[in-house]
């Protein structure tokens, strides 16, 4: 919670204020009611505020229901075993809010990291280059036959992107486990800023298509410059909002645990 809460909240509170000076901007539905839930991070039928966090949604209510697992095994295997089981069922049931949400197909993507880290951890994955490159051609597949917005269900978008992460991240932890991958300070740094980058991408995308609609009147740039240029300044303000937000914020909020265990520490050492 200390890395996923903080950021969003300040982020929240940047995309409210925007949405305020824009009466419409977000239709009828943007109000007082719609701000306290994107802040609480409570099931929704509809994002109003801050379209990327319906994942978010469906993390919280995922870890709410392992730390049962946690707590006490025996109810919380079967807990997340009925949900898990509700949610392949609920794919070919016709489920209004909140049934839809509590039982989506995209909770199987939470089945499928625990089987990933449940197959790695107990057995040599085989031909972790293989799985590299099939996953990514799968992503590919995917990507270029996704229909640009989310559809609920169980079809071939979930489909693609689930196997093709599967395949991926099972033959990188392999080579990694093998001691095969180069350490990168720039890629450890993007994946340290994955979090900014996806909470502030969509409202930077957003801004940036807009802007390119009324510069391009004059540059006529042609549409994959463009791509490149959103891309690069989503990913730009991404990596920033972390440097100058995120980061700090964390720090902030792990000091105070440090200066206790220290404290806590003292006499045993006297």
């Amino acid at each position: 919670m200390t890395r996923l809460l903080p950021a969003l909240w300040v982020w929240l509170a940047v995309v409210t204020v925007l949405l305020a000076l824009q009466p419409g901007a977000a239709g009828e539905a943007f109000g007082l009611k719609s701000v306290i839930e994107a802040f609480a991070l409570v099931p929704v039928d509809q994002e109003v505020v801050l379209k990327v966090e319906w994942t978010l949604r469906h993390e919280m209510l995922f870890y709410t229901l392992y730390s049962l697992y946690v707590l006490y095994r025996p109810v919380g295997l079967f807990v997340l075993s009925a949900w898990f089981a509700g949610s392949l069922i609920s794919a070919v049931a016709d489920l209004s809010f909140p049934l839809n949400f509590l039982f989506s197909p995209f909770h199987l993507l939470f089945l499928s990291g625990i089987a990933i880290a449940h197959i790695t951890s107990r057995a040599r994955i085989p031909a972790p280059g293989t799985l590299i490159a099939t996953g990514f051609a799968v992503l590919a597949v995917a990507w270029l036959t996704d229909p640009g917005h989310r559809v609920d269900g169980l079809n071939s978008q979930l489909i693609g992107f689930g196997i093709g992460s599967v395949l991926m991240i099972t033959g990188l932890i392999e080579l990694d486990r093998q001691e095969r991958l180069r350490d990168s300070p720039f890629l450890n740094y993007l994946g340290d800023a994955s979090y900014s980058i996806y909470l502030t991408n969509l409202t930077i995308v957003s801004a940036c298509c807009k802007a390119a609609t009324i510069v391009n009147a004059k540059l006529h740039l042609p549409p994959i410059v463009w791509f490149f240029i959103v891309v690069a300044a989503a990913t730009g303000f991404g990596c920033a909002f972390y440097s100058y937000v995120e980061r700090p914020l964390l720090r902030l909020l792990q000091r105070p645990r440090k200066d206790t265990t220290r404290a806590s520490e003292a006499p045993a050492s006297a």
